[in-house]
Parts: C-alpha cells; sequence; structure tokens
C-alpha cells in the first residue's frame, strides 16, 4: 500500500486580519463552529454524491424515462449546497473578525481607536485604555 504525502494539496490561507500563534479563542466557540462544518459538510456531501448518480442514470439510460428527483429538485438541493457553503464562510469570516478583534492586542487597540472616533464625532470622550 502506497501512501500520498497531500501536504501540499492546499496551500495554507493567509486571513485578512493578522492573527497570531499566541491567541487563546474560547473552545465553545471553536466547538460550535466544527459542529456547523461537520453537519453542512456531511450533507452537503450526500446531496453531491445523489445528483451525481442522477446524472449518470440520466447518461446511462437509453430511454426517456426522467429521473427520480427531477431537475427542479436537483437543482434546489445543489443550491441548498451552495447556499450552505456560502453561510459557512461568512461565519469563518465572523470568527475570525471577532477572534482579531477581541484576542488580539492589534485588535483591541483598533476597535478602541474606532469607538473613540465615533465617540469624538459626538464630541464624547473614551478613557484612555487600560484605564
Amino acid at each position: 500500500m502506497t501512501t500520498t504525502n497531500n501536504s501540499n494539496v492546499f496551500e495554507s490561507y493567509e486571513w485578512a486580519l493578522p492573527v497570531g500563534n499566541d491567541v487563546n479563542v474560547p473552545a465553545s466557540v471553536m466547538l460550535t463552529f466544527a459542529e456547523k462544518v461537520h453537519a453542512i459538510t456531511s450533507g452537503s456531501e450526500v446531496i453531491l454524491r445523489i445528483a451525481e448518480k442522477e446524472s449518470i442514470d440520466a447518461d446511462l439510460s437509453e430511454d426517456e424515462q426522467p429521473s427520480y428527483l427531477g431537475n427542479y429538485r436537483l437543482s434546489a438541493m445543489v443550491r441548498m449546497v451552495r447556499q450552505s457553503m456560502e453561510f459557512l464562510s461568512n461565519e469563518a469570516e465572523r470568527i475570525n473578525e471577532w477572534t482579531y478583534e477581541v484576542h488580539t492586542k492589534e485588535g483591541r487597540e483598533r476597535h478602541y481607536r474606532s469607538a473613540a472616533n465615533r465617540l469624538k464625532a459626538h464630541g464624547e470622550k473614551l478613557p484612555k485604555l487600560g484605564d
């Protein structure tokens, strides 16, 4: 049996916001996200397998018998997979931004400056960070 090294199959992705290795994100956040990823990817895999089987069956069929699900239902299932993937992408981005803003010094400082600028626009002040 041969094994393949898949370490280079996926290149690492650089998030737009720098989050270092010294960030401690609460486990509950990561577990909740992992549950969503598992549920959506497992369901998506099943849907895509069904769609693929329907497509293969249609290609191999010599008679004009309609597919079990039909094009409308298959299309709806594929749209659901696409929307689910978009949800996961948005959720990952939201968690990344939250992690940066709440769990890094740079993010907290950026958040503080943003809040100070909003208050300054209304003639109010924030205390200095760390007071």
